[in-house]
């Protein structure tokens, strides 16, 4: 595994993030996501953050607010995993 974290939009050309997400979670269960959309949190986004996603941002965003949840996601994953992520 490469990755600390994955920035899911979830409008997509081809896939939705939602399908993405369920897709990469049978891929790799302890997955950590982050939702990014341009849409309030939804039915489809709350879904998805009930499947495990580890947060949500509203775009548009300031690198700032961008950084922060990042920073959230990446401590909730090292929270789950009892190890350190992202350092």
């Amino acid at each position: 595994k490469d990755y600390n974290l994955i920035i899911l939009d979830m409008m997509m050309p081809l896939m939705s993030g939602d399908e993405v997400f369920y897709r990469l979670k049978e891929i790799e269960p302890n997955i950590s996501v982050l939702i990014a959309s341009g849409y309030a949190s939804d039915t489809r986004t709350r879904g998805v953050l009930d499947a495990g996603a580890l947060g949500f941002i509203q775009k548009p965003f300031a690198v700032e607010e961008l950084a922060a949840e990042v920073r959230a996601c990446l401590d909730k994953a090292a929270k789950k995993l009892k190890r350190p992520v992202g350092n």
